[in-house]
């Protein structure tokens, strides 16, 4: 049944007026012009407001029902809920498909501007010949010299600028794909929709990537044994914040790395390690194929 249609029966049992139905409506206003600033090129401005009108409509129409449906006893009460569940699910599912389109459909504008720059030719050409190609994306100040090592700042030893989004490779050219500490620097929206899918483009078949990163089960488990400080998990958990990409959106368990690498496509899931100290962190490596 859809969403209108149970809104539609709810309206039929309720009588007299909301009293949040005007405060819905006093924010529509300021709530388009917001959506304005995000509309896309898939999911006009319009739509995502009359999906909003109708979430603050339904609104109205539970606040309705509600003193009404009291009063009517445990019955019709039984048959509220029911009405309730229905619409708050419907509702969690509009808003849930309404932001993920802002997030992944909106331009970015930083990564559209931004242009790969090869930086060492000779190690590029080298590692195209060879047929085995290996790269270290977000290799930082640590580039491994058996790799073609990526990051999106020129620091010394970074032989390619770019973005792990837009990596200048052909697709099934990869070998192996390395990084460490890189997965939580993305949304974990970021990550299912846009940067495993394109790696796992770019390997070729049975090519294996490896990851290392944060645990966050082991890191919070010290912390409640007492073996980790409240200041040290608080920077492993949130990023360092000493730049503008050193900022940390997510975290991981061993299950929901695992969870997220199956759902990109990835298979042969292989955790190497877990609770490993490195520095003030706790991490994990895990080995997968395509």
């Amino acid at each position: 049944m859809s969403i209108y249609n149970i809104v539609q029966r709810i309206y039929h049992r309720a009588k007299g007026y909301p009293v949040i139905g005007p405060v819905c409506m006093f924010f529509f206003a300021p709530a388009k012009e917001l959506l304005n600033r995000f509309s896309t090129h898939h999911i006009s401005a319009s739509e995502l407001a009359e999906q909003v009108d109708t979430v603050m409509r339904t609104v109205c129409a539970l606040q309705k029902s509600i003193k009404n449906e009291l009063l009517a006893g445990e019955h019709n009460l039984r048959s509220l809920r029911a009405d309730m569940q229905a619409v708050g699910d419907r509702i969690e599912f509009v808003r849930m498909e309404l932001f993920e389109s802002m997030q992944v459909n909106k331009p970015d504008l930083a990564l559209q501007d931004m242009q790969q720059n090869i930086l060492n030719q000779e190690k590029y050409d080298a590692f195209c010949k060879s047929g085995c190609m290996r790269i270290n994306i977000g290799c930082g100040h640590k580039p491994l010299p058996d790799y073609l090592n990526v990051d999106l700042r020129n620091l010394p030893g970074v032989d390619i600028v770019g973005h792990a989004a837009k990596l200048p490779f052909a697709r099934g050219s990869l070998v192996e794909i390395f990084s460490a500490h890189l997965f939580e620097h993305f949304t974990l929206l970021e990550l299912e929709k846009n940067i495993l899918p394109h790696w796992h483009d770019l390997l070729a078949e049975g090519g294996r990537m490896r990851a290392v990163v944060p645990d966050a089960e082991s890191m919070i488990m010290a912390y409640v044994n007492g073996e980790m400080s409240f200041a040290d998990l608080r920077e492993v958990t949130f990023g360092a914040q000493d730049y503008n990409s050193d900022y940390h959106q997510t975290m991981f368990t061993a299950d929901s790395l695992r969870h997220l690498l199956q759902q990109a496509g990835f298979k042969n899931i292989e955790m190497m390690v877990t609770n490993r100290p490195n520095g003030k962190c706790r991490e994990m490596e895990v080995v997968v194929e395509k």
